[in-house]
C-alpha cells in the first residue's frame, strides 16, 4: 500500500518538474526565474540542509559518550 503511494508521489514529482520544464514564464521578475525547475531544486537543496544541520546540532547537543552510562 505504502510502495503504491509513494510510487504514485514520485510520479507527480516528476511530472510537475517536466511541466515546469516546458511551461513559458509570463512574468519574470528575477534572473533565477529562467532556471527551469529552479525551485523545485532550491527546495530539495534546502530540505537536505536543514536535515544535515539539524543533525549536525542534536549530535554537539544530545550525543553522549559510548561508555556515558558505565
Amino acid at each position: 500500500m505504502f510502495n503504491k503511494i509513494k510510487y504514485v508521489l514520485f510520479f507527480l514529482m516528476g511530472l510537475s518538474l517536466v511541466i515546469d520544464v516546458f511551461m513559458p514564464r509570463a512574468h519574470v521578475y528575477y534572473w533565477w526565474d529562467n532556471i527551469p525547475a529552479f525551485y523545485a531544486l532550491f527546495a530539495f537543496a534546502s530540505t537536505i540542509l536543514l536535515l544535515v544541520v539539524s543533525n549536525k546540532i542534536a549530535d554537539l547537543f544530545l550525543r553522549r559518550k559510548e561508555d556515558y552510562y558505565d
